[in-house]
C-alpha cells in the first residue's frame, strides 16, 4: 500500500479549495446577475466599507450615549415637578417595571433639586447637542461621498439636534402609547408605527447633507430605519431594558452604561445604513441613466 506524500496531499487539498472558492465566487457573481436585490446588498456592503461605516456609527454611538447624560438631567428635573405622575406616565410609555421604578426614584429625589438639574442639564445639553449634530452631518455627507460642510452656526445646530432628538423620543413615545393601550390589534399597529418611524427618520433625513433628490430618494433609507427602529423599540423593551436592570445589579454603573452604548452603536449602525442605502440607489439610478444616454447616443433615439 503507497502512503501519499504530504506535500501532494496539501497541494491537491489547496487546489481543491480554491475551486470551491472559484465556484463560490462565480455562484455569487451570477446571483448578482439575476437578482437586482442582491447586487443592492453587495453594493450597499462596499460602500459601507469604503465609507468607514463602522467608525462612523462608533462615533455616532458616543456622542449619542453623551447626549443622554445631560437630557436626563433635564427631564429628572421636570419630573421633579409632577412627582406624583412621573411613575405612571413612565408605565403608560412602556419603559418596562424597572425603568418605571427608577423614574419614580428620580422624582422624589429630584424634587427638591429640580431646578439646579434644568439648569445644569440644559447648559450642557446646547454643547452635546451642537457635537452630536455636526458629527450625523459629517458622517451622513462621506456615507454620501461629499466633503464635510464646516460647522454652521453654534446654537442653530444646537436648536436644530435637540429639536430632532425631542421629536424622535416624541415618536418613541407616542408609538409606545399606541401599543400599549391597544395591545389587541397586532399587525395593525406594527404597521401604523412604522409607519411613524418612517416618516420621523424621512425628516430626519432631509435635514441632513444629500444631493439634489425627488422627495421620494430618500425613502428607501428611511423606511430600512423605521423598520429598525421598530425593531430596536422592541428589543429594548424586550432585552436591553432587562439587561440594563441585571447589569446595573451585577457591574454597577459600568454595566449599564456599556449596555446602552451597545444600543446606541446598534442605533447609529442602523443609520448609517439606512444613509448609505439611499446614496446606493441614487448611485445605480445614476449610472443606469448615463449608460441609457450612452446608448441613446451611439444608436440615435428610437422611433
Amino acid at each position: 500500500m503507497t502512503t501519499e506524500p504530504s506535500g501532494t496531499r496539501s497541494s491537491r487539498w489547496k487546489a481543491a479549495a480554491q475551486q470551491r472558492v472559484e465556484q463560490g465566487r462565480a455562484s455569487i457573481e451570477e446571483s448578482r446577475r439575476k437578482h437586482p436585490s442582491v447586487d443592492l446588498a453587495f453594493d450597499l456592503t462596499g460602500r459601507d466599507a469604503a465609507t468607514g461605516g463602522a467608525v462612523l456609527a462608533g462615533a455616532i454611538a458616543f456622542r449619542l450615549f453623551l447626549w443622554t447624560l445631560p437630557a436626563t438631567l433635564v427631564i429628572v428635573g421636570v419630573l421633579g415637578f409632577a412627582e406624583d405622575t412621573a411613575a405612571s406616565d413612565a408605565g403608560k410609555l412602556g419603559l418596562g417595571t424597572a425603568a418605571t421604578q427608577s423614574v419614580a426614584q428620580a422624582a422624589a429625589q429630584a424634587h427638591r433639586a429640580r431646578w439646579t438639574l434644568v439648569a445644569l442639564g440644559a447648559v450642557f445639553l446646547v454643547s452635546v447637542s451642537r457635537t452630536l449634530g455636526a458629527t450625523l452631518r459629517t458622517a451622513t455627507a462621506l456615507t454620501w461621498g461629499q466633503a464635510p460642510s464646516k460647522g454652521g452656526r453654534y446654537l442653530l445646530t444646537a436648536a436644530v439636534t435637540a429639536g430632532i432628538m425631542t421629536g424622535l423620543l416624541t415618536v418613541f413615545a407616542l408609538t409606545s402609547w399606541l401599543r400599549h393601550d391597544s395591545p389587541g390589534i397586532g399587525l395593525a399597529v406594527l404597521l401604523v408605527i412604522v409607519v411613524f418611524w418612517t416618516a420621523a427618520w424621512w425628516g430626519v433625513l432631509t435635514l441632513l447633507p444629500h444631493p439634489e433628490l425627488p422627495w421620494w430618494g430618500l425613502l428607501p433609507g428611511a423606511a430600512l430605519i423605521g423598520i429598525g427602529s421598530e425593531g430596536m423599540h422592541l428589543a429594548t423593551i424586550l432585552y436591553l431594558s432587562p439587561k440594563v436592570t441585571s447589569a446595573s445589579a451585577l457591574y454597577g454603573s459600568l454595566g449599564a452604561a456599556a449596555t446602552l452604548l451597545l444600543g446606541a452603536y446598534l442605533m447609529a449602525r442602523l443609520f448609517i445604513a439606512g444613509s448609505g442605502l439611499n446614496a446606493t440607489v441614487h448611485a445605480r439610478r445614476f449610472t443606469e441613466s448615463r449608460e441609457d444616454a450612452s446608448l441613446t447616443e451611439r444608436t440615435g433615439p428610437s422611433r
